[in-house]
C-alpha cells in the first residue's frame, strides 16, 4: 500500500494551492537554502510575506530541459550490449503533486519516477561509494534489484566558479542533497538518482557540458532521514500555531 496520495494539476497555479512543504522548503527548513531562511519561509506560510520563487534565465533553462534530460536519463539505463537494447529501468512522469497520506504538509514534485526491471550495477558519481586504498580507488556499485522504485532528479547548472565546480566534486550541493531526501521521506521509495548536466566555459568562452549521475540508496542514509523528518514536523508546528522559529544558519 502506498505512503502517498497523488494530486494532478493542469497549470502552475493548481500546483501552488496542491504544494505545501517541497523539495527547496525542506533544505531552507534545515538551514541548507542558499535562496531562503527557515525564518524567511515561516513568515511567507504565515502570511507576513509575499510567497518567493526563483525565477531567472537559469531557471527557466532548467524548465525547458527537464524533459530532453528525462529521456537521456532512460537511455542511461538501457543495456545497448543487447542487440535490442533492453531497458533495465523505465522512468516515469506526470504533472502531479504527491502528498504523505499520514503527514499532507509533506509534499513533492517529481522530475521521474523510476522502476527497475531487472537487477544491475549502477555506478554513482558519488564519494560515498568509493573507498581509497593507498592511491587506488576502488568503485562500489550500487545494486539495484528487480521491484524497486526510486526518484529522479534532474540539475541543470553553471559552474561559474571553482567553489562551485567542487561543490560537484563526487557530491552534489548540501540543498539538492536534502531535496532529494525530502522526496524519499514523501515516496518511501528505495533509493534516488540525480542527473546533472553541468555546463562549464573556459577563457575562451568555448562551452561544453557534462552530464552525471549522481545516486544512493535509502537504507544508506536512514539518520539523515529520520533528521529531515524530524525537523519538518517541528517547523509544522511552528507555521500552524504560528511559533516564530529559531533562525537556522548555515556555517
Amino acid at each position: 500500500m502506498s505512503i502517498f496520495v497523488r494530486y494532478p494539476y493542469k497549470n502552475e497555479e493548481e500546483w501552488l494551492s496542491l504544494r505545501k512543504y517541497g523539495g527547496s522548503d525542506a533544505a531552507a527548513i534545515i538551514g541548507q537554502n542558499p535562496y531562503r531562511t527557515n525564518l524567511e519561509l515561516w513568515q511567507e506560510l504565515v502570511g507576513l510575506r509575499e510567497r518567493q520563487f526563483v525565477d531567472n534565465k537559469f531557471t527557466r533553462y532548467g524548465k525547458k530541459a527537464e524533459a530532453p534530460l528525462r529521456m537521456l536519463a532512460q537511455l542511461h539505463f538501457k543495456d545497448f550490449e543487447d542487440e535490442n537494447g533492453i531497458d533495465f529501468a523505465k522512468i516515469t512522469h506526470s504533472d502531479e503533486v504527491l502528498a504523505r497520506v499520514d503527514k499532507p504538509y509533506l509534499t513533492a514534485s517529481l522530475d521521474g519516477e523510476i522502476e527497475i526491471l531487472k537487477d544491475f550495477e549502477f555506478t554513482s558519481y558519488w564519494k560515498s561509494y568509493y573507498t581509497k586504498d593507498s592511491d587506488v580507488i576502488e568503485i562500489k556499485p550500487i545494486q539495484l534489484k528487480k521491484g524497486m522504485k526510486g526518484v529522479l532528479e534532474v540539475k541543470t547548472t553553471d559552474v561559474l566558479s571553482s567553489m562551485h565546480k567542487e561543490n560537484w566534486n563526487n557530491q552534489i550541493p548540501m540543498n539538492y542533497y536534502i531535496q532529494t531526501l525530502h522526496y524519499l521521506n514523501v515516496t518511501g521509495y528505495d533509493f534516488v538518482v540525480l542527473m546533472a548536466q553541468l555546463k562549464f566555459t573556459d577563457k575562451n568562452k568555448v562551452i561544453t557540458y557534462e552530464n552525471r549521475f549522481y545516486g544512493f540508496l535509502r537504507d544508506d542514509r536512514k539518520e539523515d532521514l529520520i533528521y529531515l523528518e524530524t525537523e519538518m514536523d517541528k517547523f509544522h508546528y511552528y507555521v500552524d500555531n504560528k511559533i516564530e522559529p529559531p533562525l537556522k544558519i548555515n556555517i
